[in-house]
């Protein structure tokens, strides 16, 4: 995905620097660290943001917890500066920008097609999509899908990194082909039916994949805050009406929380404050607990993809999100389901939590940034681990079973795309040997 044009010979404006953390993955996740803080720390005491009651930080909680984002820092730092260097010798591999459209033109057929199945799912199962809407009882949809899960319809997931590129294409990129084009507004259209099934995430992912494409490949073009403001409007208004649609009825039961911008401003608030609620928790009970009082740890799940863990340890079996292990010391609404990857990594690490997270860390950016340097399809993986260190201080995606979905879609299509090219390659030298 980088640019074969050279840098462009002027400063940086400070939005190119501030969107150019997303690609560090030592500092992309730091912003929602910091604006969780504040958060956490403003909090009401009528548990809108996901807690009655803040816990106590004392300094050997907060050394552990300081820790933690050091060591994340610092691995992921020196992962992504041998990565960069790995990549960068590796340039010259690629199959140029035909196999990068095939691949994408099988991408699009994978998305679509994930997103189609669950539809089909959802009405079958709940054919009153259209009075749960107006009810805004968007939750009933993600009910529906989950009941019987197949992993076919994981390939919705698909629909996030395929709208990303969607996206740059149609805000920059311009490209001419009418299949390409055709193919952008199915992915458009496809990622907001699969975010409309309480998976609005894609829509974060299709943003961070499209602006990754962006600073990678036209390192030449400026960006400014002016320039953002309408693309970033229209994405806030989507997202705020697909949170209004799934949650107005929780907002306004239980807060009395009752227009769509107060509904949404709430969501984030507790979308950001409540990890740090329950970081600061597992760092407290890190610091001060009875080692004897230890459980049984199991490293093996943080290596496994979540849709291989046992049943008992899942609370989303569509997503296979970790069970809630500290909700006996913690105070959070347990319908929070992604609350940091400290304490993912915690639970099944324990004494090894700074070492296996270095690890882990170190590696997974290694990966994460030399990908980014290829001038392949597969370099849209590259961006999805790099969205995976952007979530550190929510989750540790880096088990979780639909980025592995997503990463294998995306290797798939890049083959298929590579074997696509070479076969029109072989055809053409043939009819011109004629």
């Amino acid at each position: 995905m980088s640019s074969s044009n050279p840098l462009p010979n002027r400063p940086k404006t400070s939005a190119e620097w501030f969107l150019g953390l997303l690609l560090q993955p030592g500092f992309s996740f730091l912003p929602a660290l910091v604006i969780g803080g504040v958060f956490w720390a403003s909090a009401p005491d009528n548990g809108a943001y996901g807690f009655m009651h803040p816990t106590q930080v004392q300094l050997p909680s907060l050394l552990f917890f300081i820790g933690f984002y050091v060591a994340a820092i610092l691995a992921a730092t020196l992962g992504s500066m041998l990565g960069r260097r790995i990549g960068t010798r590796l340039q010259h591999i690629g199959n140029g920008p035909t196999a990068f459209q095939n691949a994408y033109y099988v991408f699009t057929a994978i998305a679509a097609s994930g997103v189609l199945l669950a539809w089909l799912k959802v009405l079958s199962v709940a054919p009153n999509v259209i009075r749960d809407l107006a009810e805004l009882n968007g939750n009933a949809m993600k009910i529906a899908l989950t009941e019987d899960y197949s992993v076919v319809y994981s390939l919705r997931y698909a629909a996030g990194p395929a709208a990303g590129v969607a996206l740059f294409h149609r805000l920059s990129l311009r490209p001419k082909a009418r299949m390409t084009r055709l193919c952008d507004w199915i992915n458009l259209v496809a990622v907001l039916l699969g975010a409309a099934l309480s998976q609005r995430m894609l829509i974060t992912q299709a943003c961070f994949v499209a602006v990754g494409c962006h600073l990678l490949a036209l390192p030449e073009r400026r960006i400014s805050w002016k320039s953002m403001l309408i693309p970033a409007g229209c994405i806030l208004v989507i997202a705020t009406a697909m949170t209004y649609v799934r949650n107005a009825n929780f907002y306004a039961d239980r807060y009395n929380v009752k227009t769509p911008a107060g509904v949404m401003q709430v969501q984030i608030a507790r979308y950001l404050a409540a990890p740090m609620q329950v970081s600061l928790s597992v760092s407290r009970f890190a610091a001060y607990r009875d080692s004897d009082a230890a459980h049984h740890s199991n490293m093996k799940y943080l290596l496994l993809p979540t849709f291989l863990h046992d049943e008992s340890r899942k609370t989303d079996f569509s997503g296979g999100v970790g069970e809630q292990w500290y909700l006996g010391f913690t105070d959070v609404d347990k319908t929070l389901t992604t609350n940091s990857a400290l304490a993912e990594i915690y639970q099944d690490a324990q004494g090894n939590t700074f070492l296996f997270a270095c690890i882990a860390f170190f590696l997974f950016a290694v990966i994460a940034t030399g990908l980014i340097q290829l001038k392949m399809f597969v370099s849209v993986a590259g961006l999805m681990l790099l969205y995976s260190f952007a979530e550190i201080w929510r989750e540790y995606q880096f088990n979780n079973g639909l980025v592995y979905f997503q990463l294998v879609a995306i290797l798939a299509a890049t083959v298929i795309g590579i074997a696509i090219s070479n076969l029109q390659t072989i055809k053409l030298r043939r009819y011109q040997t004629r």
